[in-house]
């Protein structure tokens, strides 16, 4: 087995356990040992490539990115430049991006805002805007004294009641 066999062995295993990681063994795994032309232990680790390692790089990465293309790249991508060769190899054959995804902080900070507000106006200005409604405003109950003072005549006839019992018992 040569070096460069050995490296591709090396960044397949550096990328499964970065992956794992983020989403599991369980799931990482199966992704790549449903790749034929790789053997890879339950640890994680590349046993052996069997047919072209740049091929087989390649299609376990892309494997690999149908979990989550952006989350992925921006894992693989720092392991993938500590390989510059077959980095180089994958950029060249594949045009795969060896950099990580929204790296440059100038493009995302040029975009013009007043073409974002046109745009944004254009897609809701045959939309009228939906009326907010107006708060209920809550009101006394005028039944609360009535009830009160029904409550307070029921009980001083109730008490008128009891001492006329009482008086009756007495005599």
């Amino acid at each position: 087995m040569g070096q460069e066999n050995k490296d591709y062995q090396n960044l397949l295993t550096e990328i499964i356990k970065k992956l794992t990681i983020i989403y599991g063994p369980t799931i990482i795994l199966a992704k790549v040992k449903n790749n034929k032309n790789i053997s890879v232990s339950d640890q994680g680790v590349v046993t052996s490539i069997s047919n072209d390692p740049l091929e087989t790089t390649h299609q376990i990465i892309n494997d690999l990115t149908q979990l989550s293309e952006e989350i992925v790249k921006n894992a693989i991508n720092p392991i993938i430049s500590n390989y510059p060769a077959i980095s180089t190899q994958l950029h060249t054959k594949y045009q795969t991006p060896t950099e990580p995804l929204h790296n440059d902080s100038s493009k995302e900070a040029s975009i013009d805002s007043t073409t974002v507000q046109d745009k944004f106006s254009t897609q809701t200005s045959n939309t009228p805007p939906t009326p907010i409604p107006a708060p209920i405003p809550l009101q006394k109950s005028t039944n609360q004294s009535t009830d009160m003072s029904l409550n307070n005549q029921t009980k001083t006839s109730d008490i008128d009641t009891m001492s006329e019992n009482t008086n009756q018992i007495n005599n």
